[in-house]
């Protein structure tokens, strides 16, 4: 946890100080009543006057980062302080920018955005902090969510063909992460297409044997089919299959090509929204579209038919 003006360091004196300022930062410009930090900062420690403790532990966080950046509104403070002043903010910022365009087939975009995103991290997150409980449940929150964003990038970096490079991270991901199933399914992919299609039915197993032992579970069913597939040698697991493959419908007299209704209205000005849930589509087995009748759930539902 650091603190730092123009590139300088801004030194704060004694762990109450650090953990004032990052509960603060970590709700930028949202007001926290005196008693919520109060309780943040000594639980079942209270001192006998809190409210004068609190006071002045305010007065010397204002005295390092000035007066003006710690405001008090009726009964409680906040920080005001720009968004992206907190790495933290322009984390989650940048993971939201990634995710978006790996859902719509930017995987190049997204791929360098979300290693962006993985660039602001030194360290475990808020470390240097007392083990306070909203302390220890936020890092877990962070960590899994930095996790969320390594397991975004190796998706998009799959799909651009790095199979062969990512190998070595991620079997030291698995390692450290043995009930990360997402992981464990990156691993056998990036194996399947090295042409170790042993090894990639070996980590099922390995996964099997982790969840297993850990919490009496079996791998859950996107493993289960990621392995049937490897088994089938199933061809869209090849590289780059989804921007190659062609589909052939052969017509015959019998049997129509398809049995998608004949589109009654023009489709025009809905291209954002197509691409949208093409990308959803692509990533669930399931995609609902809702909205007020008449607005054209139907027809885009169906447009999106003819182009898959």
């Amino acid at each position: 946890m650091e603190l730092s003006q123009d590139g300088r360091r801004i030194r704060l004196n004694g762990s109450k100080q650090l953990a004032l300022l990052a509960l603060l930062a970590l709700n930028a410009d949202r007001l926290l009543s005196a008693d919520h930090i109060v309780d943040a900062l000594w639980a079942d420690d209270e001192p006998g006057d809190p409210i004068n403790a609190l006071q002045h532990q305010i007065s010397r966080l204002r005295a390092a980062v000035g007066r003006e950046r710690v405001s008090f509104h009726g009964s409680g403070y906040s920080l005001q302080i720009p968004a992206d002043a907190v790495d933290i903010t322009r984390f989650e910022h940048l993971a939201t920018e990634g995710r978006t365009g790996l859902r719509l087939g930017d995987s190049r975009a997204a791929a360098t955005t979300l290693r962006s995103a993985l660039s602001l991290w030194r360290g475990p997150p808020l470390d240097g902090l007392p083990s306070y409980r909203w302390v220890l449940a936020e890092s877990a929150r962070l960590e899994n969510l930095r996790l969320d964003v390594i397991e975004d990038r190796l998706e998009a970096e799959l799909t651009l063909g790095l199979h062969a490079e990512l190998l070595p991270e991620l079997e030291a991901l698995v390692g450290n992460h043995p009930f990360r199933e997402r992981l464990w399914g990156h691993l056998m992919l990036a194996l399947y297409r090295s042409g170790r299609q042993a090894d990639a039915l070996e980590s099922y197993q390995a996964a099997a044997r982790a969840l297993a032992n850990g919490h009496g579970l079996d791998p859950g069913p996107g493993l289960q089919q990621l392995q049937a597939a490897i088994l089938g040698h199933d061809p869209s697991l090849s590289a780059g299959y989804a921007r190659t493959a062609t589909v052939t419908l052969a017509a015959t007299p019998s049997r129509p090509t398809s049995n998608l209704p004949a589109p009654l209205t023009s489709f025009i000005g809905r291209q954002d929204q197509l691409t949208e849930v093409g990308g959803a589509v692509r990533e669930c087995r399931l995609v609902t579209l809702t909205g007020p009748p008449g607005v054209g759930k139907t027809r885009l539902a169906v447009e999106l038919g003819r182009t898959v």
